[in-house]
């Protein structure tokens, strides 16, 4: 069966934050019935890297692959779950499109948040297996199960 996703090239960072925001903000996600809410304040972070100093740069590589986002939501591709439990944060992964997305539980919203995603480039296997190791692998249900639980249980204030 053939997939295809897109990559989008446009000239610069307010070019990809408008179709960031057509894409993505206001619109209606969820990952395995569990919703997935996307905000246009997550973009700065979300397509940045950090550069020499550690100050975090607008990355168009990043920006380039934000539809790699939505089909690893609405599970185009085959996904990976993973739990990372230090962070309490949600692992996505996908070897089709070399990345990963993370996301947070959001108890106020019933939902789960994009926090981030990031490819892993030519050292695809090296960074898939240093992610993973951070992870407990979920199944499908597991996974629905661990959401689940820290939407209804959680004490966390979302930050």
């Amino acid at each position: 069966m053939r997939k295809t996703v897109k990559v989008i090239i446009l000239d610069t960072e307010s070019e990809y934050l408008k179709e960031f925001c057509r894409v993505y903000c206001n619109q209606s996600f969820d990952l395995l019935g569990i919703p997935v809410l996307i905000s246009q304040e997550d973009f700065a972070h979300i397509f940045s890297e950090p550069d020499k100093t550690g100050k975090r740069r607008f990355c168009q590589r990043r920006a380039k692959k934000m539809m790699f986002i939505k089909a690893i939501i609405e599970k185009i591709v085959a996904i990976e779950l993973g739990f990372e439990e230090d962070t309490g944060n949600f692992a996505v992964f996908s070897h089709d499109l070399d990345c990963v997305i993370y996301l947070k539980p959001w108890p106020s919203t019933k939902s789960l948040r994009l926090m981030t995603f990031f490819d892993f480039g030519k050292d695809f296997v090296k960074m898939f297996q240093k992610q993973k190791r951070k992870c407990v692998e979920l199944n499908p249900k597991d996974f629905k199960e661990a959401v689940v639980s820290r939407l209804t249980t959680s004490r966390d204030v979302d930050s």
